[in-house]
């Protein structure tokens, strides 16, 4: 999503080493998706987010 992430094709080096230049080379960039990743991580995957969706998976796959 070039937001919290580099995205780019499996096995394609060249991009991967594109992506990482563009994090070597960008303070601004590494800074901006690191704090929006984090931001991401505790809010989507909090233990309290994550337990609520496995109990509903459960309780979808297990009806009483």
């Amino acid at each position: 999503d070039q937001v919290t992430g580099v995205l780019f094709p499996v096995g394609d080096s060249d991009a991967l080493c594109s992506a990482m230049e563009t994090m070597l080379v960008n303070r601004g960039c590494r800074v901006d998706m690191g704090n929006a990743a984090r931001h991401r991580a505790l809010t989507e995957f909090s233990a309290d987010r994550v337990s609520e969706a496995l109990l509903q998976a459960y309780r979808v796959l297990l009806p009483s």
